[in-house]
């Protein structure tokens, strides 16, 4: 009930917002990005994608799991349409269990590595976005806008408290059930991690959200500005978590509004800025969406998948 109307809140007010900012948008601007960006925009994507192919590989290898190609593309396909569908919370929750039932591991090995998961792109995202808020707006104006936000934090909850709604949260304190789970996990020592391959997921990881940043720069060059490929980076994470956090499928809206306004904020035009946060979904978001359901509708996501004997998942 309560993610509902966060989500519905966010949703409105991102749709007002861009409603009135695409009223005076100029598609003509749209005109600015030749066939040869076009071109070197869908290598960049296609580098994208097998990367992160190769993160889903590695990331299972670390786990001493090995998986064939065609359930390296398969889970390179649920983790994209879940995670971005369900949202934030109730996502890596269903990735857990459809992982489960895929590949026939364990429900905590699933949920283990899951939470590694979530934990990487987190602390990446996190990073990114604090560095980032820091060179937009300065340290000053980051500490007024954290003290803000704790006294908004703690007014919502004494406002919670007061009107007696906190069973609204009473579901959801189940969850927190999840982090005990890992934590008996690691305490049982039942998984062997192999570091170096962790390794090379994680900076898989920063690649893919590299070259994410990436195509950003290049449509940014097609309008001419150019920016640091890393505020572009920041900058994209920032859009990102607020994507994330809006628990809105794929972050429509929120992640686009919060984009628009911390590029005019480091000085590109609206129209200039929009087109490229237009053009970028199509590549970072449509294109994987669509080849990721596609893949999953071949290779049937109902499908459950045994151990070969020689240990390929």
């Amino acid at each position: 009930m309560l993610k509902n109307f966060v989500r519905v809140i966010f949703g409105c007010v991102s749709a007002i917002v861009i409603y009135k900012i695409l009223k005076t948008y100029n598609f003509g601007v749209l005109k600015s990005v030749t066939l040869e960006k076009i071109a070197i925009l869908s290598l960049a994507t296609f580098l994208m994608l097998i990367t992160s192919l190769f993160y889903v590989k590695y990331i299972f290898k670390a786990f001493r799991i090995e998986l064939s190609l065609k359930n390296t593309i398969l889970m390179f396909a649920v983790t994209q349409i879940v995670s971005n569908l369900r949202g934030a919370f109730t996502g890596p929750l269903a990735i857990v269990y459809l992982r489960k039932n895929i590949l026939g591991i364990t429900y905590k090995v699933s949920l283990f590595i899951s939470s590694i998961e979530a934990f990487i792109r987190f602390v990446i995202l996190a990073f990114l976005s604090i560095v980032g808020a820091l060179v937009i707006f300065g340290w000053k104006q980051m500490s007024a806008f954290v003290i803000d936000l704790a006294v908004a934090a703690l007014v919502f909850l004494i406002f919670m408290k007061l009107f007696h709604l906190t069973p609204l949260f009473s579901g959801k304190l189940k969850k927190f059930k999840i982090v005990s789970d890992i934590l008996g996990f690691i305490k049982e020592k039942s998984v062997s991690i192999d570091v170096e391959k962790l390794i090379s997921a994680i900076v898989l990881s920063v690649l893919v959200s590299l070259l994410n940043a990436a195509i950003f720069s290049i449509l940014l060059n097609s309008f001419h500005y150019s920016l640091n490929i890393f505020l572009i980076w920041c900058i994209s994470a920032i859009s990102l978590l607020a994507g994330i956090f809006s628990m809105i499928p794929f972050g429509l809206g929120t992640q686009d509004l919060a984009g628009l306004l911390l590029f005019m904020m480091v000085g590109i035009d609206k129209n200039s800025a929009l087109s490229c946060i237009l053009i970028s979904r199509f590549f970072t978001t449509i294109i994987p969406s669509a080849i990721s359901i596609i893949v999953g509708n071949f290779f049937s996501w109902n499908t459950t998948l045994l151990h070969n004997s020689n240990g390929t998942v």
